[in-house]
């Protein structure tokens, strides 16, 4: 996990350097790979890719909280290769509903980009430059992530949920002391997931709110 997250880390600070033109979902990236010429949508479907995996990491840590407190009888106490092949489900379910979004994003960019200064009243730094890349201007794509954050937060809530029942109602097979400390465990990784994820899907809610409700920006956001 710590080694993806670092991953992730260079990718968005050195490599890619999305700048993100909220709450539009479009944004040019001003990294290395811009630099030395690699095309947007390459650069938009890696970024995809390593979000994903901190995400899918993030659900493994839930995915083996959750098991280490089940009793061995338990009906949701699956096998290892069960489980690997929820993770890596999930892995290419989340990875596939990117890259839907992407492919389907508008064949005219140039078209999009003028429509992007129209709704921002401005024009955003390196819009009309071969970095920038223009998902969509419809509440379509909102939609279709929104949905696709559902079925993943779906996920975190019911390991969460459910792993602290276990914990409360259902933890005879464990010493009090035992049971104390997964509690802690649980509280400290929600603690630890909450505030970067909060960071990383709040343009994406931000965007949702505006697109939807017509907000006229009048040059607020010039930079």
């Amino acid at each position: 996990m710590g080694f993806r997250v670092i991953i992730l880390d260079v990718m968005l600070t050195v490599i890619l350097l999305p700048i993100l033109y909220i709450p539009v979902l479009a944004g040019c990236a001003a990294g290395l790979f811009s630099k030395i010429g690699v095309s947007s949508l390459l650069q938009c479907l890696i970024g995809c890719v390593c979000f994903t995996n901190v995400l899918v990491s993030i659900l493994a840590l839930f995915e083996y909280r959750h098991h280490t407190v089940l009793p061995v009888n338990s009906p949701f106490r699956f096998q290892t290769s069960v489980r690997i092949a929820y993770i890596l489900g999930n892995f290419c379910f989340c990875t596939g509903g990117f890259v839907v979004v992407i492919l389907l994003a508008p064949a005219d960019q140039e078209g999009s980009k003028l429509k992007v200064v129209e709704i921002l009243k401005c024009v955003p730094p390196n819009l009309f430059t071969p970095a920038a890349f223009v998902l969509d201007l419809t509440p379509r794509t909102q939609c279709f992530l929104a949905g696709l954050a559902v079925v993943v937060i779906s996920q975190f809530i019911f390991l969460s949920s459910h792993g602290f029942y276990v914990l409360s109602k259902q933890s005879g097979h464990m010493s009090s002391k035992t049971r104390r400390l997964q509690k802690h465990f649980f509280y400290n990784l929600c603690a630890q997931v909450s505030i970067p994820m909060i960071f990383m899907c709040s343009p994406l809610v931000i965007a949702f709110f505006f697109v939807n409700t017509n907000t006229s920006f009048d040059g607020r956001l010039n930079l």
